[in-house]
């Protein structure tokens, strides 16, 4: 896996983490607005402390869930199967063939049968 895909693995994670910790402080915030706080505007410490610590833990869970399943959807892609471009002397042609050496395909044109390769998937190899 290459940077930029470990990059945006991570920045996904935490703009995951950060959406859970902004529904728990709405949450939050709803509870402490709630009936219960009309006339006795008293709250225990205790109370909001294990609600915060609960965002917390929501918010680190999204975070590591979202990282395991990304790489693990990266591990489980296939990789792409190589091509390798010849030129043909006999018949003046490039020729794409694959690992076994079965022909994908010919043409005079070396940069449109690597254009061809790529389109079907292959990592296109001079």
């Amino acid at each position: 896996m290459n940077v930029i895909r470990r990059l945006k693995i991570d920045l996904e994670s935490r703009n995951r983490q950060l959406a859970a910790m902004d529904q728990g402080i709405q949450d939050l915030e709803s509870y402490l607005w709630s009936t219960k706080f009309a006339e006795d505007t008293k709250v225990q410490v205790a109370d909001v402390l294990l609600r915060l610590r609960e965002i917390q833990n929501a918010a680190a869970n999204a975070q590591v869930d979202y990282e395991n399943e990304a790489y693990a959807a990266e591990r489980n892609r296939a990789p792409k199967p190589a091509a390798y471009l010849m030129f043909d002397e006999d018949i003046r042609e490039y020729i794409a063939v694959d690992g076994k050496n079965d022909i994908l395909g010919q043409s005079s044109q070396r940069d449109a049968l690597a254009k061809m390769l790529k389109r079907q998937g292959y990592r296109v190899q001079a």
